[in-house]
């Protein structure tokens, strides 16, 4: 008897766990058969790159961090590894938008705070009042009720104060998340600094003493850790796709409805037609999967409600070189709420990695919409595109508009971890567990980077195909 798994959502978690579905049932010789249902006409989610000419387009993520252990022996596994770019390294640094200017934050800064005082002392960014105010952070008391899930907003205003939050902290939280901080979970989005602040009673004392300094000479993210393909973050899509030849691929398939099965545990109804399954794995942004178990189980459907998602929109504009009054050597810039701008932040793509421009052109990749500007999306193209030009005009000097532009909406693209998330996380657990072979999995619960994706999606086939080898063990002792 075959054990059938259903899997619902075709972006970068749902591919991976087929994948990992596919390639152990061809080495254990597995009774099982797998469908994959995909609403949108393709696969890969919220990655896509585009071939234009002799240089790529990104309308996703553009880059990966490719540290994690499950995406390496991933990239090994699929033959990426030759494929994978660094950042440029005489570009690794980061800006903040203020008043018409690109501040750059100082060397050394990792995400929230200092590790190369000397850089920081110097930096224009913060005042003097600032600076003071953030020196003092390794005299801070370190939090003592952990039960309770602190937001980021409190957390940075409590360890550094109110500047390194306004200046700082929003801007790069904010700008990945594309949400307001004062909501966002502390526990689910920045847990490594909850445990440096625990383990050594300050944030600059851990980054210190567990290595940070020195090991980013760069301003921001790390940026030597992330990489990208020569030809996009999509030969990753195209890779696992191509691993599933076995699988059976359904586009244009949207379910709408999950109920019990007869000859199978599970029934999903679709526009197409129903799919019986012995398991069904949810590797879709947790507000869509909310709205297909509504009928089935309504506490679990409310708990899943209860993570929100945004939409977001990317915008690549490509001008002349000669069109820049104004050129900055970096990665991008981030823009604080307090520049009461519509944009979020803006990256400087084809300064990032080799062959996404050709020599005489700039490509800037532009972000909008998020929890803190939803009206955004329904904007018409030709007026996103306006607002993400004049935005970033004054900023960059630029004297013309975009010789040419793309545009990407992405409808509930961007969880967000809001304050007691793991709690949420917990109750959905909870329900789940009533219901053998039925999983929730991706960017909705543990991690929204690439590498979080495939992690989660590799857990998940782990977890499966344990259940189909003790199924098939069973069978094997009932036939004797």
């Amino acid at each position: 008897m075959k054990y059938t798994i259903a899997i619902v959502g075709g972006g970068i978690t749902g591919l991976t766990t087929a994948h990992r579905i596919m390639s152990l049932k061809k080495k254990e010789n597995l009774p099982l058969e797998l469908v994959l249902l995909e609403s949108s006409g393709r696969l890969g989610g919220v990655i896509k790159s585009e071939s234009v000419g002799d240089f790529i387009i990104e309308h996703g993520p553009d880059a990966f961090l490719t540290h994690e252990p499950e995406f390496k022996q991933l990239l090994e596994e699929l033959d990426l590894v030759d494929q994978l770019i660094p950042t440029n390294i005489g570009n690794r640094k980061a800006f903040v938008a203020q008043r018409n200017n690109l501040i750059p934050l100082p060397a050394g800064f990792f995400m929230i705070a200092p590790t190369n005082w000397w850089s920081f002392i110097n930096s224009p960014l913060f005042s003097l009042a600032a600076k003071l105010r953030i020196s003092i952070e390794p005299f801070v008391h370190r939090r003592k009720n952990l039960m309770e899930d602190e937001s980021v907003g409190n957390f940075l205003r409590r360890r550094f104060g109110v500047e390194l939050l306004t200046r700082a902290g929003q801007p790069l939280i904010g700008s990945i998340y594309m949400a307001d901080i004062n909501l966002l979970s502390a526990q689910s989005t920045i847990p490594q600094f909850i445990r440096l602040e625990q383990e050594f009673g300050s944030v600059i004392k851990g980054l210190i003493r567990t290595g940070h300094q020195g090991a980013n000479t760069a301003s921001g993210a790390r940026y030597n850790l992330f990489s990208s393909f020569k030809d996009g973050t999509a030969m990753l899509i195209e890779k696992l796709s191509q691993q599933l030849s076995d699988a059976q691929i359904c586009l244009n398939t949207q379910v709408l409805s999950l109920n019990r099965g007869q000859g199978k545990t599970w029934m999903l109804i679709t526009n197409y037609k129903p799919f019986e399954a012995d398991a069904v794995v949810f590797a879709l942004p947790a507000k869509l999967a909310a709205g297909i178990t509504h009928n089935f189980d309504i506490s679990l459907s409310n708990n899943l409600a209860a993570i929100e998602s945004s939409n977001s929109i990317v915008v690549n504009l490509l001008y002349k070189q000669s069109d820049l009054g104004r050129r900055y050597q970096g990665f991008g810039f981030v823009v604080p709420t307090s520049e009461h701008k519509q944009i979020i932040a803006s990256g400087f793509i084809s300064q990032k990695f080799p062959n996404r421009a050709s020599t005489d052109q700039v490509v800037i990749r532009v972000f909008l919409g998020g929890q803190l500007m939803p009206q955004l999306f329904d904007l018409s193209d030709q007026e996103l595109t306006t607002i993400a030009h004049n935005e970033i005009a004054p900023y960059l000097k630029i004297k013309n508009p975009p010789r040419q532009s793309w545009l990407n909406r992405c409808p509930a693209s961007l969880p967000i971890y809001q304050t007691g998330h793991k709690q949420t996380l917990e109750k959905i657990e909870n329900c789940r567990r009533q219901y053998p072979g039925l999983m929730f999995t991706g960017a909705s619960y543990h991690g929204l980077g690439i590498p979080d994706c495939v992690r989660q999606g590799e857990a998940t086939a782990s977890v499966l195909l344990e259940s189909i080898r003790q199924r098939t063990l069973t069978c094997l002792k009932e036939i004797v």
